[in-house]
Order: structure tokens, then C-alpha cells, then sequence
């Protein structure tokens, strides 16, 4: 289970060396401190690390892309339609 950070951001460094990015379980317990409101947690503490496998690490790679593909369509639209107001 993840612990709360109160008081602080991480930075990549610490967040690097503090989550465990790779782990099957990451997805779960980033929901779980959404849900809690915590503002950041840390895995260093966690007894239930899964390592994922290389197809596992790919598709979640894969499916960070789609959703930044889709974010980068929405931003391109919103800026578009902006443009296209501000014209007309």
C-alpha cells in the first residue's frame, strides 16, 4: 500500500527513486491517492511490489501515448476553435 506525502511535491529525482513506476500494482494504487485526495504518495515502504514484464511495461507505454495523442487533440481542437472565433 502506498504512503501519503503531506507538505511537499516530489521532484522527478525523488519521485524516480520513490515510485515504482513498474509495478503492476502502480495503476491501483495511483487510483487509490486520487480517491483519498492525498496530494503525492511513495511506494519505498510497500511489501506488495509486482514487477511488470516487458509486454506489460510496453503496453502501458503504449497506452500513455494514446491518452497523450488524445490530450494533444483536444488541446490542437480547443486552439483551433479558438482561432476560429476570434477571426470571425
Amino acid at each position: 500500500m502506498p504512503l501519503p506525502i503531506y507538505g511537499r511535491v516530489l521532484d522527478e529525482d525523488d519521485a524516480a527513486s520513490n515510485r515504482r513506476l513498474h509495478c503492476r500494482k502502480y495503476n491501483s494504487c495511483l487510483a487509490f491517492a486520487v480517491r483519498n485526495d492525498w496530494p503525492g504518495f511513495v511506494c519505498t515502504a510497500c511489501t506488495a511490489y509486482e514487477q511488470m514484464d516487458r509486454d506489460e511495461f510496453f503496453q502501458d507505454v503504449d497506452s500513455i501515448n494514446d491518452m497523450l495523442k488524445r490530450m494533444a487533440q483536444i488541446a490542437f481542437t480547443a486552439i483551433e476553435r479558438s482561432r476560429l472565433g476570434s477571426t470571425g
